[in-house]
């Protein structure tokens, strides 16, 4: 009788052991800023016109910005395309900003900054993107206490969703 009750515990435990698996829609971004780990919360993508395609990952109080051009092609790891080498594009095409106490401080791409970095693209479906990243970003308000230069590092973004 004890064996049969010791099986009977057995196979309810079993039995109610499930897994419970959520699908995650949003992309993954993270990278090294100044340092120290940073992970954004959320990423999107979106095409903004025929030839540029933004890419913004948010945590609680930061966002940071990519402005790229759009791949012409779809884009796999057999299937590459050269990097965007950031000396070469406009000013202001990385954006990033925080807000700490209600004070807001802005840092973007700048051509004077030396080694301003490059962003690869590794993946592009037309459905998501990833790829990776680098870049030094100015403080855009010189009277500001904060920084003049963040860095970001190791940074990689991966199948952010695009949203035409």
């Amino acid at each position: 009788m004890n064996k049969c009750i010791y099986f009977l515990l057995f196979l309810i435990g079993l039995t109610s052991c499930n897994q419970d698996i959520s699908i995650n829609n949003t992309g993954v971004m993270q990278g090294v800023k100044d340092n120290v780990a940073w992970r954004a919360t959320d990423a999107r993508a979106t095409v903004e016109s025929a030839n540029t395609i933004s890419i913004e990952a948010v945590t609680i109080n930061e966002t940071l910005t990519l402005n790229i051009p759009l791949p012409s092609r779809f884009v796999s790891p057999s299937n590459k395309i050269d990097p965007y080498d950031l000396s070469k594009i406009n000013n202001g095409d990385v954006t990033y900003s925080f807000s700490i106490d209600g004070v807001t401080t802005d840092y973007e791409s700048d051509l004077d900054i030396d080694n301003p970095g490059v962003i690869a693209i590794t993946e592009y479906d037309g459905q998501t993107i990833s790829g990776t990243f680098r870049f030094n970003l100015k403080n855009t308000d010189d009277s500001s206490e904060e920084a003049k230069i963040v860095n970001f590092q190791y940074g990689n973004f991966y199948k952010v969703p695009v949203t035409p």
